[in-house]
């Protein structure tokens, strides 16, 4: 039994030591995201990896440790009797931890344009009752002007796009008179920095979605199998 710690470099000493033992395939436990970099490396050495998912481990009982969990993991493993989970080839991760990442973001700019939102209501505009979207054109050119210190509803009307249909020229100059309270007004500026990294807003993440396009094009060499099995995958068990 020996063991070996979390960094980069023990984990490239534990690749090693696998091979010299000759080592064709390992089992690991899918906890947390820990298990990604190891799973990698024993990937990348031509060790087969078979994730296992811990919830069909967990009602196992006598096993209170790591190191009594490791061995029962390896005798298991022996005796082919661990059901490993699907884990989609490194192109495929690699779009699917982009899509996540702008998701993600997604839902943090929904959250900071509701807090925007908030602080208008507090403040007695109702911005958000005259155009579509609060984080469009419109109303983040009118936000801006307002944190700018404009109060004019005239001023600030004339800053409305075209295109906008939702609401008269009048009845937005009547959502845009407010008291302006100091504190709202800081609140409100808070999320609008953060606003700014919404998808659609930020050409870095405009790059992000360039590159999921660029990786799904690259999927299309796997073939319609491929996306067959990942999509099976997925319903089985996504870690």
């Amino acid at each position: 039994m020996r063991s070996f710690g979390g960094f980069t470099g023990d984990l490239d000493k534990l690749v090693e030591w696998l091979q010299l033992c000759r080592v064709k395939t390992a089992a690991l436990e899918s906890t947390g995201v820990f298990w990604i970099p190891l799973a990698q490396k024993l990937d990348a050495a031509g060790i087969e990896v078979v994730l296992v998912n811990a919830r069909h481990l967990r009602q196992v009982p006598g096993r209170k440790t790591d190191v009594k969990d490791c061995q029962w993991l390896q005798q298991l493993h022996s005796y082919g009797l661990l059901q490993g989970s699907f884990r989609p080839t490194q192109d495929i991760c690699a779009v699917r931890g982009l899509m996540r990442h702008r998701q993600n973001l997604t839902q943090n700019c929904g959250q900071q344009v509701q807090q925007m939102q908030k602080a208008l209501q507090q403040m007695n505009v109702h911005l958000h009752h005259v155009v579509s979207d609060l984080d469009g054109q419109t109303g983040f050119r009118i936000v801006d002007a307002i944190l700018a210190g404009e109060r004019d509803p005239q001023k600030l009307v004339q800053l409305r796009d075209a295109r906008c249909l939702k609401s008269t020229p009048e009845e937005m100059m009547a959502a845009l008179q407010g008291d302006w309270r100091k504190e709202h007004l800081f609140v409100l500026r808070q999320p609008r920095g953060q606003a700014r990294a919404s998808p659609r807003q930020t050409p870095k993440n405009q790059r992000v979605g360039m590159l999921i396009h660029d990786g799904l094009n690259l999927l299309v060499q796997f073939g319609d199998h491929a996306v067959q099995r990942f999509e099976h995958g997925r319903q089985r068990h996504d870690p």
